[in-house]
Parts: C-alpha cells; structure tokens; sequence
C-alpha cells in the first residue's frame, strides 16, 4: 500500500547528486560574482587613492641602484624608466634620480598603440591607465604618441633590460657558433670537460671587436688560450678573448664598443683559426647568452 512512496536507494543517490550539483553551482556563481565585484571595488579605490608621480632621490655614499629599489620597494626596471642614465653602473653620491610612487615602467606611446592593447599585455584595466597617469577620460591615443606613459605593475622585456644596464653586446666577430657554453667532449683530449665560452669560427685574421666599452686589463699568452685579451667593462662584467693572431690593443688602454682589438687566429691549443670568447661576472665564468644578447 506504500509502495508509490518507495523510491529505490539508486533512485535517491541520483535525486541528492543531482541536488548537491545544482547548489554548487549556484554557490560557484554567487562566489564568482562577488569577488569579481570586490575585485572591481578594491581596483577602483586603489586608482582613486594612487596616481603616479616622481619624488627626488639625492646618491648617498655606497648606494646602488639595487640597494636603492630593494629600500624603495620597487623594481630596478621602475628605476631605470624613470631616468636617463648614460650608465647605469656608476652613480655618485649627490646625485639626484628620480623614483616613482609605485611599480611599473614609463612607456612611450607609439603610433598604433592602443590603451586596451596595452591593458591586455600588462593584466590591467585601460581605465586603471589613465586614472594612473591622470588623463582626460576622453583622451585619445593618436594625441599621446610620442609622450610618456606610467604602466603600473609593468617590467622591461629581457633585451631591454639588458640593453639599459650597459650589457647589449656585439657579437665580437662575424661567424657562426661551432661550440656553446657547459660540458662537452673536448675535441683534442677526447674527455669530458667544461666549456667555459663559445667558439665563433672565422677565417684568419679576421677583426675581433669589443663587444662593449671597458678597459684593457690583460693582452699576451695565457696557457691554452694562447694569445689573448680581456677588457673589464664594469664592477661586474669582463670578457675574455682568445687564440688570437695577433693583439691590436694595450694593457690600460680604454676601449669603445666595435674597437679593434685584434684578429682571429689559432694560438695556443686549438684544431682551427676561431674566437673563444668568454663572459665572466664577478671573476666566474658564466653562459653568454645567460647574460648578455648579440645584436
């Protein structure tokens, strides 16, 4: 007699499954849609409390631009944006350089720009740019081209970077490159060792040029790499040159990038005429192209 209220236990897990999924969903929106309006809230007050300006910083004794950024809270890129140093290595005490109020990187609009393209590769709102930088809300890009706009939460691409720290290398020989940087079998001894540079084949006497401005710290014959120079572009960085035929610099002398400083050849323990040029930071060896690009 009770049996139009029997329902089988399949039938009941199928009825509960089917309820709990339509709750969760309903749960899932309603998250979705708050957050999304928090998001919305948290970004607008933080535009109507933060617009971008520059305050004057004076070089204290010991300073560096890292030091500088790490006690600021800012990237070295917001930094370097934000002032026109000819080197980014050599600051001097009472020095004034400019820092931003916030990350990000100034940006030069270019023509064809547009806000919500620059919106979409930065993760931001083209609303959140120009209440940032103050802008007129009917302002249109064609009137800003050529002018400079803060990004905030923006970074320099790697080459940039690179190129603003003084470390946008020449290739210093024409060639290509028959043997990279890390381990590898030695072509003369047959074992297993470390590469410490790259080897750019060339014919003999070809033009070895700087790859950057320094100074010449070494010229002569150095074991294996035969004869050889080494330029000290900064605290930081020197590069090495090796098997030359023939060395077109002095020890002391100061270099400019695409410089002359001697031709290629085979000295010292080699299977051919090739440059064997090496970075080194801080005196150790590291991959060129971990840290440098060739234009």
């Amino acid at each position: 007699m009770y049996s139009h209220w029997y329902w089988a236990p399949g039938k009941w897990r199928r009825t509960a499954l089917s309820l709990l999924t339509f709750f969760l969903a309903l749960l899932i929106l309603y998250v979705s849609i708050h957050f999304s309006s928090l998001g919305s809230t948290i970004q607008a007050r933080y535009q109507s409390k933060n617009v971008f300006k520059l305050n004057s910083y004076e070089i204290k004794e010991g300073d560096s631009l890292w030091k500088i950024a790490i006690s600021n809270n800012l990237s070295l890129d917001s930094i370097l944006s934000c002032n026109k140093l000819k080197n980014a290595h050599y600051i001097r005490p009472k020095q004034h350089i400019s820092l931003p109020n916030m990350q990000g990187v100034l940006y030069t609009i270019q023509d064809g720009d547009t806000f919500a393209d620059l919106a979409k590769e930065f993760d931001i709102s083209p609303e959140f740019i120009i209440a940032v930088n103050t802008l007129p809300p009917t302002i249109t890009e064609q009137a800003l081209i050529g002018h400079d706009i803060f990004i905030p939460g923006a970074h320099y691409s790697l080459d940039k970077m690179l190129k603003e720290l003084g470390l946008q290398f020449l290739k210093p020989c024409p060639g290509r490159i028959t043997s990279g940087y890390g381990w590898r079998i030695h072509p003369i001894t047959g074992k297993r060792s470390l590469h410490r540079g790259i080897d750019i084949a060339g014919w003999y006497g070809v033009p070895i040029k700087a790859c950057y401005d320094g100074q010449v710290v070494f010229t002569g014959v150095r074991g294996n790499y035969g004869y050889c120079i080494i330029i000290r572009h900064n605290s930081e960085y020197s590069t090495l040159y090796g098997h030359c035929s023939k060395i077109a610099v002095n020890r002391g002398a100061f270099v400019s990038q695409g410089d002359i400083i001697g031709y290629v050849g085979s000295s010292g323990r080699t299977t051919g005429p090739h440059l064997h040029f090496e970075v080194r930071r801080n005196g150790r060896c590291v991959n060129p192209f971990a840290v440098m690009h060739f234009e």
